[in-house]
């Protein structure tokens, strides 16, 4: 009897003092997916104020990956995460621009425009915005300084000032040199 009390409390000491651990899930939400209105393929359409056009096809990814880290030093805890990302890549002889939507779990969205990055919890809805002649609400009108030194250091158009909905993407941005290009298809 006595040793089946010992091996009861080795059992619990040695079970009771490890760490719980587990996998934690990192997967987007239906909520942080509605970042990502573009669909794999879509074909968007933009002019600018001077009249030219450019022609982009947005590329989708989610990734998934695991990576393990190890908590206060003792078990590993394996993290399951995701990525979503649009990518809009304009390449046309009136402009060299690129811009990545993306989305972690649990963080804010962010579209990077250029080097440029416009984080979506900094900036706060504005309603009655007339984008193309539509008028929109809750549309995210985000500016950064115009002066940004590695924009200019490697001879980049620097995306300055973008619109943005939830439900419908980029709408419109400008470059620091001036140029207004709004989304017309």
């Amino acid at each position: 009897m006595k040793k089946i009390l010992i091996l009861v409390f080795v059992w619990v000491m040695v079970d009771g003092c490890k760490d719980n651990c587990g996998d934690e899930q990192g997967l987007l939400t239906p909520q942080e997916l509605a970042w990502l209105p573009y669909y794999n393929g879509q074909v968007l359409v933009f002019q600018s104020d001077s009249g030219k056009i450019d022609t982009v096809t947005v590329t989708k990814s989610i990734t998934s990956y695991q990576y393990g880290v190890s908590e206060n030093g003792n078990c590993p805890l394996i993290y399951s995460a995701e990525n979503g990302k649009e990518i809009l890549n304009f390449g046309s002889d009136s402009l060299s621009l690129r811009f990545d939507i993306s989305i972690n779990h649990n963080s804010s969205p962010a579209i990077i425009g250029n080097y440029e990055q416009f984080v979506f919890s900094n900036y706060s809805t504005q309603n009655n915005v007339t984008v193309n002649n539509i008028n929109y609400n809750d549309i995210y009108v985000m500016a950064q300084d115009t002066t940004g030194w590695y924009a200019k250091l490697q001879n980049r158009q620097k995306v300055w000032k973008v619109y943005y909905t939830q439900q419908k993407g980029l709408l419109e941005f400008i470059v620091y040199e001036g140029s207004n290009w709004v989304r017309i298809h």
